[in-house]
């Protein structure tokens, strides 16, 4: 530390939203203390910089070498990507089992049956994500088929790609293509991360795949710009990148203090925010077609305060025909899952926002507050104030496992 001041070195990819958001949370928190000096860094000219006069770092790089560069400074570093610990770095990285299990409850509720994973074969982030979601949906009853490239075409996503505003076809998508192919109809994949995604749906449409009907897709990041430019647009997992940033910042300003801490550093687990749900999942592989048509419909309009006869004229069906079909394919009824959505988003809102209750009731659809905080109490055993305290402190308790 000199005149005051900490001179922290960051390296992440800033073209990429993942890289962007925890960016911005390293700032915010720089920004609270005021005596943080912001140096960006980039492989390119760490040559030409003295890392040494660097007070810590924090880094997403798929570089070990240049990794272990930073370790060799004696300076504290924290990993926000984490492929593979190093004795004395801390970590800073996304519970991926929590993102896995996020990915498998959503295709779960949309009452899928055939189930996939792509990902990265081989990288750390990948492969666990892809454990946990089997595991998830292992333990609901059902089975998954994970890609895995053949000898000589794997594909990997390196440092030059993430910061390059361009997707790799890579050496895998001849391989990756004939795995699509070969897939059930109505399956739901899951991807890494929305780089993969992207590519699946690129082989989809070029091999003429329809999407979501065939396939369904879901990514991680939102990276908003990728997906939504994407046709259909694509579904994804929102991380709290943000956050990460802020706890790496914070976990360095911690050894920084505590030299002691640097020998035995923590890893902390950020769990993910929420899922941005759009044209490429948003389907449920229901017989009548019109059942999933019924569904979209309730889902995008609980806002609306809408009814059940809302719902039978959208369809353009009976009464006693709708009923009937939601009783025997989905043990319901329309204005049952009508509530149902409406709690949903309620619970969407109070985990990801700071609205008041008056406010999350409103754009749940509910007449009233006090007719919303009925409802949802008896749905989740608790009023909302209780549900987005609970939900908070389990967010405030990162797991902080061992190293």
């Amino acid at each position: 530390m000199a005149n005051g001041q900490y001179n922290i070195g960051i390296m992440a990819e800033r073209t990429r939203a993942y890289g962007r958001r925890l960016c911005e949370g390293v700032a915010e928190y720089a920004q609270k203390r005021g005596d943080w000096v912001l140096i960006p860094l980039d492989s390119a000219d760490l040559a030409a910089r003295n890392l040494r006069k660097m007070d810590g770092f924090i880094v997403r790089t798929m570089d070990d070498t240049l990794l272990r560069a930073l370790q060799g400074t004696g300076k504290p570093v924290v990993d926000a990507l984490c492929r593979k610990p190093l004795e004395g770095v801390a970590v800073v990285d996304a519970d991926h089992e929590e993102v896995a299990h996020m990915a498998a409850e959503h295709f779960l509720e949309h009452h899928f049956t055939s189930f996939a994973y792509c990902g990265c074969y081989g990288e750390g982030f990948s492969d666990a994500r892809r454990e946990a979601f089997v595991q998830a949906l292992r333990r609901a009853g059902h089975t998954c088929e994970c890609y895995t490239p053949p000898p000589g075409a794997l594909h990997r996503f390196d440092d030059a790609i993430s910061r390059c505003e361009r997707i790799s076809s890579g050496g895998d998508s001849a391989a990756l293509r004939k795995w699509l192919l070969a897939l059930p109809p109505r399956t739901a994949v899951f991807c890494c991360h929305d780089r993969r995604a992207c590519q699946v749906l690129r082989i989809c449409r070029a091999c003429g795949i329809d999407v979501p009907q065939r396939i369904a897709i879901l990514g991680v990041d939102n990276d908003t710009l990728l997906c939504s430019f994407a046709s259909p647009m694509i579904s994804s997992i929102e991380p709290d990148a943000h956050g990460a940033g802020f706890r790496a910042a914070d976990v360095l300003q911690r050894m920084m203090d505590e030299p002691e801490l640097c020998k035995c550093p923590p890893r902390i687990l950020v769990m993910p925010r929420t899922i941005a749900v759009r044209a490429s999942s948003e389907v449920y592989p229901l017989d009548p077609p019109w059942l999933s048509d019924a569904l979209v419909f309730i889902r995008r309009n609980v806002a609306r305060r809408i009814s059940a006869t809302d719902v039978f004229e959208r369809i353009g069906k009976s009464h006693s025909l709708v009923e009937s079909a939601f009783r025997n394919t989905l043990s319901t009824t329309v204005q049952r899952e009508i509530m149902k959505s409406r709690i949903e988003e309620a619970q969407h809102l109070l985990k990801t926002t700071d609205l008041s209750v008056v406010a999350v009731a409103a754009r749940a659809g509910f007449n009233s507050s006090q007719y919303f905080c009925r409802s949802f109490a008896a749905a989740n055993g608790m009023p909302p104030d209780a549900y987005r305290r609970q939900f908070a402190r389990k967010r405030g308790e990162e797991i902080e496992c061992a190293p």
